[in-house]
């Protein structure tokens, strides 16, 4: 009987053991679940090499210091900048995938319009060395806030295993942005939609005239225009503003706010070298002997630039005027001579809140 009782305790504590253990296996299958959902930064990466997590759930942000373009992208992707000729800036993503998107950011002078950029874009392309496709499925849609052009092309001889692309073009503060991805077998379709609805525009809006830039207010009328001046061999850029819009008439003349005239020198103006020489200048086309001696005022705006201030009777009309006058270098050492001014009637007249204008301006401008 003793013997019996030694038998059944021994078969009991053995049962308890084995239980002990089924029970910790089913505990260990069932915490594994939420020891991977609840993922650990302490766990290394061997334990959880069945987990994927996208890589489109890390973003970073890109601001484009210039133009405040910003938007989010994937970590996966290498962003590059580059300076090209002409005052083109170049930003490149690249996810090491087959998946590239190029990034192209010019000034318009000319005031033209997006179809019209888009038309150089492309007289552009097939002026080069690759054989760019003809795109498909095109489109109109808003890109923050802008009308953008969007299409797509496939399969080309642009090499490099491309099998196909994306085009996005829109202006914005004076700038043409050009948006354009290539692919091969890994399209990666969502992380460049997630892109382009992420775009917005940081910080106060710039508006950018050539290399010349200041704030301003998006209500403002911004009206370029450009042409050569045969008479006195300069080829000039215009930019208008007005603080409310005006009707514009064709081949007509339009009272401006404020108006800021680049001009660059063609290479026939040799007898000009500074900026002295070229406000001489300007201030001596229809004058006369009679017409009394300007006042000039040399200052230093809130951007460093220096800048003279010109005080006189206007040329033709007589009428006293403020102007103001500065000089810069392009990035092919070409010279250009700026004149910035205020409605010469109501400057005449005195008028303070056009002055006042002025004076926000020219204390901001700076030269990029």
């Amino acid at each position: 009987m003793k013997i019996l009782k030694i038998i059944f305790f021994v078969l009991l504590i053995s049962l308890i053991f084995t239980s002990g253990i089924l029970l910790g296996k089913n505990l260990v299958n069932k915490s594994d679940p939420l020891t991977i959902n609840n993922f650990s930064p302490t766990i290394t990466p061997g334990l959880v090499s069945s987990i994927k997590i996208p890589f489109s759930e890390t973003k970073y942000d890109y601001t484009h210091q210039v133009t405040g373009l910003s938007f989010n992208y994937p970590s996966v992707y290498k962003v590059t900048e580059q300076p090209m000729n002409g005052g083109v800036d170049f930003v490149s993503l690249n996810n090491g995938d087959g998946v590239k998107i190029d990034i192209y950011i010019s000034d318009n002078p000319g005031g033209k319009t997006l179809d019209e950029l888009v038309e150089n874009f492309d007289r552009e392309q097939e002026a080069g060395p690759l054989s760019i496709p003809n795109p498909i499925d095109k489109k109109y849609v808003t890109i923050a806030g802008e009308k953008a052009m969007r299409r797509r092309w496939l399969e080309s001889g642009t090499g490099n295993n491309i099998k196909g692309g994306d085009e996005v073009f829109f202006i914005h503060n004076g700038n043409f942005f050009e948006f354009i991805r290539f692919f091969n077998s890994t399209k990666k379709q969502n992380e460049f939609e997630d892109i382009l609805q992420s775009i917005t525009f940081k910080g106060a809006s710039i508006y950018n005239f050539g290399k010349v830039s200041f704030p301003y207010e998006k209500s403002w009328q911004m009206i370029e225009s450009q042409r050569d001046e045969k008479t006195i061999n300069f080829f000039i850029k215009s930019l208008c503003i007005n603080k409310e819009s005006k009707t514009i008439i064709s081949n007509s003349e339009i009272n401006c706010d404020v108006s800021i005239v680049d001009y660059s020198p063609w290479k026939e103006q040799m007898t000009i070298l500074n900026l002295n020489q070229f406000i001489e200048f300007m201030s001596s086309q229809g004058r006369d002997s009679t017409m009394p001696t300007p006042f000039t005022n040399n200052f230093v705006n809130d951007k460093n630039i220096s800048i003279i201030k010109w005080v006189g009777p206007h040329p033709l009309s007589g009428e006293l005027i403020e102007s103001y006058f500065f000089q810069y270098s392009d990035q092919t050492s070409q010279l250009h001579f700026v004149h910035l001014f205020g409605d010469p009637v109501r400057i005449s007249a005195n008028n303070v809140l056009l002055k006042s204008f002025v004076n926000e301006i020219i204390n901001s401008v700076k030269v990029n």
